[in-house]
This record gives structure tokens, sequence and C-alpha cells, in this order.
């Protein structure tokens, strides 16, 4: 089970809080965290009992990020990662930490927490787009490997909405599946406004060998984004969901 969210510096007790005690009441294995300012690093690590920090890239602009593991999780870490997608030009981080299900050493989830760049000209929208073509391709090169065990979940801050063409395109590429939600249980931002004006860019995307039983939105806590929490299985080898 992994959640993504942002944090919003002075509201981290309420974040904190939100992976604590989730709405659902099941703390989640992985924890994808964008946004991520220097101090907030500390905070994690000393009040944030339960988890371990897999990586942590904090940043004073709106790029850092970091991604947690629940101490008492069938996932064991076996690497992480740093990716840039336009060396160069951005240099914005991008984690991605490969992990094995205690008891089956042949089994590899890798999970990528992905945050594009927002488009708010058509610069930055250019620049989007390509960040999106540059991590499709890195997800279907590891999806086209021989191993039949790696699985593959990209989530977090996509700036795109599901039916974007952006988004929707990233999907052909990448060969992965989105995991679905209608828009009043799948909208994230901005996180204080109800449902009917708030708009889901914080999405979540799988490759076809890992079932979705469940994917929701959490209540505000802090962030200007509502947390995404994702539920998913692993299929067994030659095993797939269809679109």
């Amino acid at each position: 089970k992994s959640a993504g969210e942002r944090i919003v510096p002075e509201e981290i007790e309420r974040v904190l809080d939100a992976i604590r005690y989730p709405a659902d009441g099941q703390a989640p294995d992985i924890v994808c965290l964008q946004e991520f300012t220097p101090g907030l690093d500390i905070a994690v690590e000393f009040k944030l009992g339960g988890y371990d920090v897999v990586a942590a890239i904090p940043r004073d602009d709106s790029r850092g990020v970091a991604m947690l593991r629940r101490q008492d999780s069938d996932l064991e870490l076996i690497e992480w990662q740093e990716l840039q997608w336009l060396p160069g030009e951005t240099d914005r981080p991008t984690l991605a930490a490969d992990f094995r299900v205690a008891g089956q050493p042949e089994t590899r989830l890798t999970v990528l927490s992905l945050h594009t760049k927002r488009p708010a000209s058509p610069a930055k929208s250019e620049m989007q787009q390509r960040e999106f073509a540059a991590a499709a391709q890195w997800c279907a090169d590891l999806l086209a490997l021989p191993e039949e065990n790696q699985y593959l979940l990209v989530l977090g801050d996509f700036n795109a909405t599901p039916w974007s063409v952006d988004t929707r395109r990233f999907l052909q590429r990448s060969g992965l599946l989105h995991t679905g939600g209608t828009l009043n249980t799948s909208s994230t931002y901005p996180s204080r406004l109800p449902w009917p004006l708030r708009v889901p860019i914080d999405l979540a995307a799988v490759s076809p060998n890992l079932a979705v039983s469940e994917s929701t939105v959490g209540p505000h806590a802090g962030s200007d984004h509502r947390p995404l929490t994702v539920e998913i299985s692993l299929l067994s080898p030659g095993e797939h969901q269809s679109n």
C-alpha cells in the first residue's frame, strides 16, 4: 500500500498525523512526499515513529522529494536511485526505489515518485511534455526487461488530469495503467475546496501485472494537495490486468 502527499511546512504535524492515522486505519507500506523542504527531513525522521527514510532530497523550492517505508512492512528495500529527466535543463530530482516482498526474493517492485513541471506557460508546458516523455521511456525500458517478476508503481503530482492528452500519452508510451477512480473520489487539488472545485492531478499508474484493489483520496490534512492512497497486489507471473 502506497500513499503520496505534498508537505506545507507550517502544517507539518497535520501531515505527519495523516500518515500515522490514515482515514482508512491502514498505515501505508510506502509513503512518497513531494515539495519536501530542508528541516522537514529531520521532523519526519525524528517525529514519525514506525517509518524509515528510504531517501530524502530536501529543496528550498517546490522540487524536494522523499520516500518512507513502514518498518514492519513486508516490503524490503533493495536499492534506490535519483533520476534526472532533463539534465542540464532542470535539476528536479525524481526518486525510484526497488523493493522485494519478504519471502519472495525473486520479486522486484519499483516505486517511482513522479512530479512533473506545472504547465503555467507554453514553455513550461513544453518542458512538462518532455519530462513525461523521458519518464515514459524509462518505465517502458524497465518493463521491457526479461524478468517476469518486475512490477512498477508510479505515483505523485502529475500536474495533469487523467483525461489530459499528456497523461494519456504517458500511459500509452509507458505501458502503464491508470488506477482509476471517479471525479468526486479522486480529486486532490486544492485540498481545502469541496470536490466539485478540485481537480485530480495527483495520480497513480501501475504495470499490468499489478492489481489495484483500492484507490482513494484522503481528507485535507495540512497540505495543499489531499493524499492519494493506492492498495495493490502482485499478480502471478504471466497474469495481467487489462485497461
